[in-house]
């Protein structure tokens, strides 16, 4: 017979037969977790989860979150606290307004950057950090006009003609911003991504199962966005 007390003290703190707490940024909660989920659900028809989405994750804050069986963000994540495994790779993309002039191009150079307003991310990520370090190798300043903390901010005021920016290609693709474009960028900036586990706590088999899941749709999303922009490049698409 079932113990309904246990059960129900077992969802109050999060610990249900069959349910997950996930950790992830909004735009993979989308494209990596949505089609994981789905498969899921057709696998075992109890299943559950909880995604909690936070739009920066960092170790500190991650290992207070005591109750999570697993998560997804871009590296780098390192905490003795946590086991990171790499996931996929994606790499940064040009995004502005469909009549920006550099729209007109299907791969974005840092050259071809200059003498245009940008929107830039924060100081401290991947994408700043690349970008000004491939314009001073190129010997050009880039122009900041205006800065963001939120990758979907960016993608949203680039489509709006504010500027061009770099983002990650999947958040350009859950940005919903129907004036914006997407063009490749050289020289590449390398965005990784990776799961994370409590290494305080084992993993069940329905962790394992869905990690697997997870690591498969991410690596499939990840190649058909890389296809995508090489397509378009060779067709000369705009």
């Amino acid at each position: 017979m079932m113990d309904w007390t246990r059960l129900a003290s077992g969802i109050r703190q999060g610990q249900k037969h069959n349910h997950l707490r996930l950790l992830t940024a909004p735009q993979v909660a989308s494209f990596v977790l949505g089609g994981a989920l789905r498969e899921m659900v057709a696998r075992v028809p109890d299943f559950s989860a909880v995604v909690d989405t936070r739009i920066r994750l960092d170790a500190e804050t991650v290992v207070e979150q005591e109750h999570f069986d697993m998560g997804v963000t871009v590296l780098p994540l390192a905490h003795s606290g946590l086991k990171v495994e790499p996931l996929c790779e994606v790499e940064a993309v040009a995004v502005m307004h469909r009549d920006h002039p550099l729209a007109a191009l299907t791969q974005v150079t840092v050259q071809d950057l200059a003498g245009h307003d940008m929107v830039v991310t924060h100081p401290r990520s991947l994408l700043r950090q690349g970008l000004e370090q491939h314009c001073r190798e190129a010997g050009i300043t880039p122009c900041g006009r205006f800065e963001a903390s939120n990758g979907v901010v960016v993608c949203q005021m680039a489509a709006l003609g504010l500027g061009v920016a770099l983002a990650d290609p999947f958040v350009a693709s859950s940005s919903p911003a129907p004036q914006m474009v997407v063009r490749a960028f050289a020289p590449s900036i390398s965005l990784p991504y990776g799961m994370f586990f409590p290494s305080w706590q084992p993993r069940s088999g329905l962790v394992e199962e869905f990690a697997a899941l997870v690591a498969q749709t991410a690596r499939h999303e990840a190649g058909a966005l890389k296809r995508s922009l090489c397509w378009r490049q060779g067709a000369g698409v705009t």
